[in-house]
C-alpha cells in the first residue's frame, strides 16, 4: 500500500485511468436511466409509439456515445503504456 501512494505522489504511476473506469460504469449507468426516462416522459406527453421509438434510440445511442468518449479520454494511457513496453523489451 505503501508503494503505491509513493508512486502516485511520485507520478510513476497515473490514476486516472483507474478512475475512468469508475466514471465509465456510473455513466453507462446514467445513460440507460435517461433512456428509461426519455420512454417513460415521451409516453406521458402522449407521445405513443414515436416516443417509445425515440426513447429506445437514446437508450441504445447513448451509451455507445459514452463508450467512444471514454475510449477517447483512455486512448493517451494505453499509447504510453505500449510505448513503455516497447522502451523496456528495447533495453532488454
Amino acid at each position: 500500500m505503501l508503494n503505491f501512494i509513493k508512486k502516485v505522489f511520485s507520478l510513476e504511476t497515473f490514476v486516472s485511468p483507474k478512475i475512468l473506469k469508475h466514471v465509465y460504469i456510473f455513466s453507462i449507468l446514467v445513460a440507460i436511466a435517461y433512456g428509461s426516462l426519455l420512454i417513460t416522459v415521451y409516453i406521458d406527453a402522449g407521445l405513443g409509439l414515436a416516443g417509445i421509438i425515440a426513447g429506445i434510440i437514446g437508450l441504445i445511442l447513448t451509451p455507445i456515445f459514452v463508450r467512444i468518449i471514454f475510449e477517447l479520454m483512455v486512448i493517451p494511457f494505453r499509447i504510453l503504456e505500449e510505448l513503455q513496453e516497447m522502451n523496456n523489451k528495447k533495453r532488454k
